[in-house]
Formats: C-alpha cells, sequence, structure tokens
C-alpha cells in the first residue's frame, strides 16, 4: 500500500505531505492499481481523518490533540528540511494570512456552487 500511495504522491509536484481520499471496489485490485478513484488530495491544513473515528482504539479528545500535535511535528521537520538542502524560504505571516483569506474565499465559492442547482 505504501508503495501505491508513494508512486501517487510523487506525481505531484511540490507536495511532501498530505491525504489522498481514495475510493476503490476491493483492497486486492486497489493495490493492482486498478478499479479505484482518487477523491480528493488533501494538504497540510487537512487534519487526521482518524481522530473522527469514534471506533478507534484509545479514541479521545486529549488522543485528537496528540495526533494533530504529531502532525504538526513532521510538518515543521519537512518544512526546516526544505528550508536547509533546497533553501526553500519560510513564508512570513502576512503571506500565510494572504494564503489562508484566499482559501477562505475560495471554500465559500465552491460551497455556494455545491448548492446549485445546474
Amino acid at each position: 500500500m505504501e508503495d501505491f500511495t508513494d508512486k501517487i504522491c510523487h506525481q505531484i509536484k511540490d507536495w511532501y505531505y498530505g491525504r489522498l481520499d481514495i475510493k476503490f471496489n476491493s483492497y486486492d485490485k486497489l493495490l493492482k492499481e486498478q478499479e479505484y478513484k482518487i477523491l480528493e488530495v488533501n494538504g497540510i491544513i487537512s487534519e487526521p481523518t482518524h481522530i473522527y473515528d469514534a471506533t478507534y482504539e484509545g479514541a479521545s479528545f486529549y488522543q485528537a490533540l496528540k495526533s494533530i500535535n504529531s502532525h504538526w511535528k513532521i510538518m515543521a521537520k519537512i518544512a526546516r528540511k526544505l528550508h536547509k538542502e533546497q533553501h526553500i524560504p519560510y513564508p512570513s505571516v502576512r503571506d500565510y494570512m494572504k494564503n489562508m483569506l484566499w482559501l477562505r474565499s475560495h471554500t465559500k465559492k465552491l460551497k455556494k456552487l455545491n448548492t446549485m442547482d445546474f
């Protein structure tokens, strides 16, 4: 499974961390790279989905916070590595806020489109 997802993820330029939402007919066919669809590519602002699964062993608010903390630590490690090895600059707070405002505006537009009847 790891090889399968790595193969997909390495095709996305400058994407180092995230989650894929994949729909498939059977696990065996998925591993053979047959009969699947990628529904969504989620980047760093999407949280680990297992924190919402009440059937997840040890599920609790505290465990969810620990998972989110781990998520952010991994992203920080990736950012430091890219900054050091590829000289990718850290975004300024201003740039970050500008991107977040754009994302909020874009999300509102998508929600509005989702309610429209075509």
